[in-house]
């Protein structure tokens, strides 16, 4: 008997198993798979730090400001 990384190579071509989807980005619609590293907001995936934003700024959470001499507190 083989060892299972042989096995699965010999099967499919592969080493390792293929990474099963697991949702979408909350922000693009990226596919998310097991073993992905992910950003939470809430209820949301993101899958990374610009989809993020975007949805944190398109929920009014966050605001885009060009600087004067005034910075607001």
């Amino acid at each position: 008997m083989e060892h299972e990384s042989v096995e699965r190579t010999l099967r499919t071509g592969y080493p390792e198993a293929e990474a099963r989807l697991v949702t979408h980005c909350g922000s693009c619609g990226g596919e998310l798979y097991e073993k992905e590293e992910v950003l939470l907001h809430d209820e949301d995936v993101f899958c990374d730090n610009d989809c993020l934003l975007d949805h944190l700024i398109d929920a009014g959470h966050v605001w885009v400001k060009v600087l004067d001499e005034e910075v607001p507190v």
